[in-house]
């Protein structure tokens, strides 16, 4: 699941350079529930429907996998006026529903458009509902697998991409380095799977954002981060004493320890000696 939710990832910084006005809209909800000095959490996910509907967008639109994964059919089967003998490997045109103009009425066919009344329509208008997983089964498709294969890690998957892609955008603002109606968002390679053309994606600094003092994470660890000469003259010169402890590398620590012990039983020269051996 890493790979697809990695490609996923890339197209979708892709999609959203294509489109910075949807960029801006999911930074003006950022600004509103959560803020530029809390990071995003599960629980935002609710409180952020427009960033909820670009996630599915993104994922219908890439139609990541085309066919989904083969299945088989356990039984003789007869489906509409075909019979299917047991054993016959089946493929599910997911590209079929995820682009069909009736399904999802957009002004051009393959068109990038997240909307939050499309995205309620889609899903029975349960978004907030106790019934929404039900729903997501009738938004099939957009996901690797459905039925009894649906993908076990699908709200995994999801729930990683609001936050990649919410954090990113707190954090950063994106630029092209070319115009964004140029950019082309055809697959590179299509088959199995879609993957998107190589681009170049440049983060502004978040210190053109934040300013020249702010804090990331290091998994649960924070760390601030300090921009720029007169930042950075003010703390270690200014305030030399205050700024001059030594970070704590924790395993680091515990090498040098083992590694000194290491050293000590190989040679006992360097074993505590009796002081009175020293004496004149």
């Amino acid at each position: 699941g890493t790979e697809t939710t990695s490609t996923t990832l890339r197209y979708g910084l892709l999609l959203l350079l294509k489109h910075p006005e949807v960029t801006a809209k999911i930074q003006e909800e950022i600004d509103h529930v959560i803020g530029r000095h809390r990071s995003p959490c599960m629980q935002d996910r609710t409180r952020m429907p427009y960033m909820d509907a670009v996630v599915h967008e993104i994922q219908r639109y890439i139609d990541l996998a085309p066919t989904s994964v083969p299945h088989a059919v356990n039984c003789d089967v007869k489906f509409r006026n075909y019979l299917i003998p047991k054993g016959t490997d089946i493929l599910t045109s997911l590209t079929s529903v995820l682009h069909d103009d009736k399904e999802f009425p957009n002004p051009e066919p393959f068109a990038f458009h997240p909307s939050i009344q499309t995205f309620i329509k889609k899903l029975l208008h349960s978004l907030f509902l106790a019934a929404r997983n039900t729903a997501f089964k009738e938004y099939v498709l957009s996901m690797l697998f459905s039925g009894k294969r649906i993908c076990v890690g699908e709200g995994l998957a999801r729930m990683e991409l609001f936050l990649f892609l919410t954090t990113i955008l707190q954090k950063f603002t994106l630029k092209s380095v070319v115009d964004s109606k140029d950019i082309d968002t055809t697959p590179a390679v299509t088959g199995i799977a879609n993957v998107p053309p190589p681009y170049q994606l440049c983060f502004i600094p978040l210190s053109k954002v934040c300013g020249p003092v702010f804090t990331v994470y290091f998994g649960m660890k924070p760390m601030v981060v300090l921009h720029g000469y007169e930042a950075l003259k003010e703390t270690l010169i200014d305030l030399e004493e205050e700024f001059s402890g030594r970070h704590s590398f924790t395993v680091n620590e515990k090498l040098e320890k083992d590694m000194q012990w290491e050293q000590l039983e190989r040679d006992p020269v360097l074993l505590p000696h009796d002081p009175a051996e020293f004496q004149d």
